[in-house]
């Protein structure tokens, strides 16, 4: 009996917002004589006229406005829920591109991405390593992971991340050598090894801050990478220092492989955000990760 009333509350809805039996019969597929006998049921059911008729208009009557009121709402509700998980199905079964860079691979975002994918085991996600970019999303992805600083104005962002510092290390043995730096002067009489990610760009600086100021400096150096995971290992064989996201070598520095140094000089990395378009033909999957990954912040 319950799904019988529901039907006859859908058709006198219907009716009652098109004013119209004629377009709320096309609306749901269904006669117009069919409609007219259901919405006659619910009156006679509810002993009360709920729809003014006329030769040319239909209106609902003073009771028939109340029952749309208090039920309208509920079913908008209703719709937009099922909508909601229909899209959260639709999303969990995509295939799904993003880039990021190197180093949002090696912090706990990976294992929350693992988990999301163990969550909707039919979602495939391919990962495309890259250095971060200004210039939007790259070709052929969904969505990409950047810092903070370098999401575009144009696209949607998600923040998934809490910040990072970086950190200035070296191995014991080049340590060993040399004088330990305590000051940016001090830098310029050791190695660096550097980052280049794009073979047309260049060389990348690095940023100190200390008591609320910023500065960048260069550092001479006879090695250049384009990965971080490479800039560590090269510290590690003791070619020089490096300047690293300070997750990355926590555990070497834990082990006694690396030296942390001029902690206090070291900078913070805005925290990392998921980009993408709202036009994207995958928004409903990147939404769901995205609300994965910015539930799980500080975990």
């Amino acid at each position: 009996m319950a799904g019988e009333h529901l039907r006859e509350v859908l058709a006198f809805l219907a009716v009652a917002r098109e004013r119209s039996f004629t377009r709320a019969a096309a609306q749901m597929g269904v006669s117009q004589s069919a409609l007219s006998h259901t919405v006659r049921n619910l009156e006679e059911r509810l002993g009360l006229r709920l729809l003014t008729r006329t030769t040319r208009s239909v209106s609902p009557t003073e009771a028939g406005q109340r029952l749309m009121q208090r039920v309208s709402a509920r079913f908008e509700t209703i719709d937009e829920e099922l909508a909601f998980f229909e899209n959260r199905c639709i999303a969990s079964t995509s295939r799904l591109c993003i880039s990021a860079p190197e180093f949002a691979m090696k912090t706990p975002l990976w294992p929350k991405l693992v988990e999301v994918q163990r969550q909707y085991p039919k979602l495939h996600i391919e990962m495309r390593l890259a250095s971060e970019s200004r210039d939007g999303l790259p070709d052929g992805c969904d969505a990409m992971i950047c810092c903070g600083d370098l999401v575009a104005k144009n696209i949607k962002s998600v923040k998934i991340s809490s910040e990072y510092r970086m950190a200035i290390v070296a191995s014991p043995g080049y340590l060993a050598r040399r004088k330990v730096p305590m000051t940016p002067s001090d830098l310029a009489e050791h190695q660096g090894i550097n980052t280049r990610y794009h073979p047309d760009g260049l060389v990348e600086n690095w940023t100190l801050a200390h008591r609320g100021q910023k500065r960048k400096i260069s550092l001479e150096g006879r090695w250049t990478f384009s990965s971080a995971s490479a800039v560590l290992q090269a510290a590690i064989a003791g070619c020089g220092l490096a300047y690293l996201p300070k997750p990355l070598v926590e555990e070497h520095v834990n082990s006694a492989r690396l030296v942390s140094l001029m902690a206090d000089w070291c900078d913070l990395i805005p925290a990392f955000h998921l980009c993408y378009s709202a036009q994207n033909h995958a928004c409903a999957s990147v939404d769901l990760i995205g609300a994965a990954l910015s539930a799980s912040i500080g975990d």
